[in-house]
């Protein structure tokens, strides 16, 4: 009994040490705020990952006016790699396991169920548009979920 306690927090170590190995790249990565260089050192949590920021004034901002930037905090999320995309945007459904229906928006790999909804976001006027119809809150809740290893170390660290 005592060997089965004993693997089991061994078991549970490994688990959070193979969780806390995901560190976001945060190379090329800009400030949701002012679109700066972000800094690892100025951050915040935001949903189940963290945004970075160039400064402590630029995460002030952000914590007093979040609505204003969730379209780019959602996309720093996906695109330093905290979320992941698990559905197709335009149908909600499964997206294409092969990897034939992918289009990049600003440095995100965006993946559809089919051909057609893949050419439904590409007509789409501009690369603003484009992040904006992704990126929106209700979209992106919908679309993206935290990196299977942050969520478990979320759940862990509670």
């Amino acid at each position: 009994m005592l060997l089965f306690l004993f693997a089991i927090a061994c078991f549970s170590d490994q688990q959070v040490q193979q969780a806390s190995k995901f560190e976001p790249n945060l190379t090329g990565i800009k400030c949701v705020v002012s679109g700066q260089t972000a800094n690892e050192d100025y951050w915040c949590k935001f949903k189940k990952g963290k945004i970075f920021f160039d400064c402590n004034e630029s995460r002030r901002k952000f914590l007093s006016e979040k609505t204003s930037f969730i379209v780019k905090a959602n996309h720093q999320l996906a695109v330093t790699g905290q979320y992941i995309q698990v559905k197709c945007p335009i149908k909600s459904r499964a997206i294409d396991s092969k990897g034939q229906h992918e289009t990049s928006v600003a440095g995100v790999g965006i993946h559809f169920c089919c051909a057609q909804c893949q050419k439904q976001l590409i007509e789409r006027a501009n690369v603003h548009e484009q992040i904006r119809f992704i990126f929106d809150n209700r979209k992106f809740n919908s679309v993206f979920q935290p990196r299977p290893q942050l969520a478990r170390r979320n759940s862990l660290s509670r």
